[in-house]
């Protein structure tokens, strides 16, 4: 049975991608495609080469919806598609954009229609998860009103008088450990991102990354935190990958150089040695144990050229990154990962291949 959509739309600060891979038009990047949301953000550097690869044929298929409806439809009505207003008309557009898919894609979301329907930015599991979330823990803990009024602040300041006057009470701490409990957790992941966990407590965990984003990260242009508190990204959101109508219009042409990989980075690259300069791995050894990590970590490393610049995420799982064939480039990654617009994960790693075992 094919695997359904674990994400709609990429939960990854792409600024990070991007600064810590230091992009420049000469590389060749090998990304994970995810919601594809960092795919356009590279892909907007004008790298040599971009290959999206996903071993979930569905986020390939997602993405290149993204990539199509990118394309074919003005601004406006690519707006409308993707699900950040109300529409009717989705299937219609729809239409207007298919030719530009494979038959196998056009029938998968002919059969997805619904999705299509309720705007494919609400279609993956962790969103359907943050939808409950939004419409449970947060609207009993905040109105609609208060949450405008918290995203349209403008200083830190302002942002910690607001969670410590109107948020931050029992209420809301209750109901947000329960929430996001690895019980109920499992709901809006994959479960096997919980099997080599090293937290005491997933829900002390989140909570406290919550509170840093919520109080320590400027919300006016951080479209994650629209994004999970309103269920939507206002229109032209400045250096979002495509909702800047700038950005939307420099990828019109560009999204047909996306090369798409159904595939596990480490069968890729071992028919690929030493093509690319530049990986972006999300959180891929989150499924890991620490030994199968290091020992994936040194066998991507046999097919990459000293110098080549990999970053990924840790969630849940707290890494030993002690590896001779990578330096560790801890300072940049600490002070990146200070800045991260989103707010989930423990770790942001980037490493440079040094030498071969």
């Amino acid at each position: 049975m094919a695997r359904e959509i674990n994400y709609s739309m990429c939960w990854e600060d792409p600024d990070l991608v991007i600064r810590g891979l230091k992009i420049s038009s000469s590389d060749s990047i090998l990304s994970i495609a995810s919601g594809g949301e960092n795919i356009f953000a590279l892909l907007l550097k004008k790298p040599k080469r971009l290959v999206a690869i996903d071993s979930n044929e569905n986020q390939l298929r997602l993405l290149k919806l993204k990539a199509a409806a990118i394309k074919r439809l003005d601004y406006d009505s690519f707006f409308s598609f993707m699900g950040f207003d109300l529409a009717r008309n989705r299937w219609k557009l729809f239409s207007m954009i298919q030719d530009e898919l494979s038959e196998d894609e056009r029938d998968y979301w002919r059969k997805h229609k619904t999705m299509i329907e309720a705007g494919i930015i609400h279609c993956g599991k962790l969103e359907m998860y943050l939808s409950l979330f939004r419409k449970t823990v947060l609207r009993l803990t905040l109105n609609r009103t208060k949450i405008r009024t918290f995203l349209s602040l403008n200083s830190i300041a302002e942002q910690q008088k607001f969670f410590n006057t109107y948020w931050n009470r029992w209420f809301w701490k209750s109901l947000f450990h329960i929430f996001f409990s690895r019980l109920l957790l499992k709901s809006g992941r994959d479960e096997s991102y919980f099997d080599y966990n090293t937290l005491p407590n997933v829900g002390k965990h989140y909570y406290a990354r919550s509170t840093y984003g919520i109080t320590q990260i400027p919300v006016a242009e951080n479209y994650f935190m629209h994004m999970i508190l309103s269920g939507s990204i206002p229109k032209y959101m400045s250096k979002h990958p495509y909702l800047d109508e700038t950005n939307f219009r420099k990828l019109k042409n560009a999204v047909s150089k996306i090369e798409y990989v159904h595939d596990d980075v480490s069968s890729h690259l071992g028919k690929n040695k030493f093509k690319y300069t530049k990986l972006n791995l999300s959180d891929i050894f989150e499924r890991l144990s620490q030994k199968e990590y290091e020992e994936v970590l040194k066998k991507l490393t046999s097919f990459l050229k000293p110098g080549t610049r990999i970053c990924y995420w840790n969630n849940m799982v707290i890494r030993k990154k002690s590896l001779k064939q990578l330096k560790y480039e801890l300072p940049e990654s600490k002070k990146l990962f200070k800045r991260d617009k989103i707010f989930f994960y423990s770790d942001f790693i980037i490493q440079t291949v040094v030498g071969k075992k």
